[in-house]
């Protein structure tokens, strides 16, 4: 999600400042935020001439950010989340952005098919994260340029052309270059926004094929065994440890999960493997603790098992895990890598048994 996240740091550093303005109704906070947005797409506009405005310009869009987490929280306070709630504080943002960008646009720093573009991409962006929640499925907020994003964008770019002034890159203005960035991460958080969107359909609506599935794993803090729970309660198989030295003979189709431990499988799950006379069909999923050589490391693992085994697995599927000793995947696996592993289970084994 980004920097989405940060609204969560920001509720309790002002906390005591949110709960002082509990007085106020949660939607005119919302209009607010649209007044200051409208000041801003003017002071924009006219900052082409006057560059000081930019500063203003900064400023209110601070302001904005702070209202917007404002809204939220005030509406909880006052208990006063309700769905016409979810409208004023969806809606109102979306004017601010018009406001906002058509300041730049209108301004000259950029020309107005870029300002267009630019706008219209906002629209799909917000679009995209409210089309699941439409069709009763989640509100997204993950991708390159969500709200928080975007904003922060404009400050960067708004202290760029305050240096920079009337200089030019590539025949474009620093805010020139922040619509650019708007279209190209904004049409990529498009794709990001419907493609889970997607996902999450098909684990509604996928059935698995009728055959009996094993799912086997090895976890040591939990996290094989979070993964493989989901993957169970979407194929409707069983989910047994490899501990519990489970027959695998009455099972059309077997999934292996494991740790990655050392870019190897855990040893119990290769020496359970190599006692039995393993010929099903079978995919295999990893869990990995740290950044960057968790994936390089756990295809290895892949690799491990399938030499193991001695023939290929019919898919599998990676996933961040909190490591026992280091930070880095403090809430992992989180809900959208448990969304993506039951996913991964049954178009594995759709795919396999081909609607069977």
């Amino acid at each position: 999600m980004g920097l989405y996240k940060t609204k969560f740091v920001a509720r309790k550093v002002f906390k005591n400042i949110f709960e002082s303005m509990a007085f106020l109704h949660p939607d005119f906070i919302s209009y607010l935020a649209v007044v200051l947005s409208i000041v801003t797409g003017i002071s924009f506009y006219y900052s082409k001439k006057t560059t000081l405005l930019l500063i203003l310009c900064i400023i209110l869009i601070l302001l904005r950010m702070f209202l917007n987490t404002a809204d939220g929280v005030v509406a909880k306070i006052r208990e006063r989340k309700t769905l016409i709630g979810e409208i004023v504080n969806a809606l109102p943002d979306r004017y601010s952005d018009i406001f906002t960008l058509a300041g730049i646009a209108l301004a000259g720093f950029a020309n107005y098919w870029i300002g267009i573009s630019a706008m219209a991409t906002m629209f799909l962006v917000s679009y995209s994260g409210m089309l699941g929640k439409a069709i009763g499925l989640s509100w997204r907020h993950e991708g390159p340029l969500g709200k928080v994003e975007r904003l922060v964008i404009l400050i960067f770019f708004s202290i760029l052309q305050l240096i920079l002034r009337e200089r030019t890159f590539m025949g474009f203005y620093p805010l020139g270059w922040a619509l650019i960035i708007f279209i190209v991460f904004g049409q990529w958080t498009v794709f990001n926004r419907i493609r889970k969107t997607y996902t999450e359909i098909l684990d509604k609506e996928l059935k698995p094929p009728n055959k009996k599935t094993l799912i086997l794993f090895d976890s040591y803090t939990g996290n094989t065994e979070k993964v493989a729970k989901q993957i169970g309660k979407a194929v409707k198989g069983k989910v047994v440890s490899v501990k519990k030295n489970p027959s695998l003979k009455e099972y059309d189709f077997v999934f292996i999960g494991s740790l990655d431990q050392k870019a190897k499988p855990t040893p119990r799950i290769i020496d359970f493997l190599k006692k039995k006379n393993f010929d099903k069909q079978y995919g295999i999923f990893i869990t990995h603790g740290v950044p960057i050589w968790g994936p390089i490391s756990s295809k290895m693992c892949v690799k491990k098992l399938q030499e193991v085994i001695g023939k290929k697995s019919s898919g599998y599927f990676f996933c961040k895990g909190k490591h026992y000793r280091f930070p880095f995947y403090k809430d992992h696996p989180d809900e959208e890598e448990l969304l993506s592993a039951r996913v991964f289970g049954l178009k594995l084994l759709r795919r396999v048994f081909k609607n069977g």
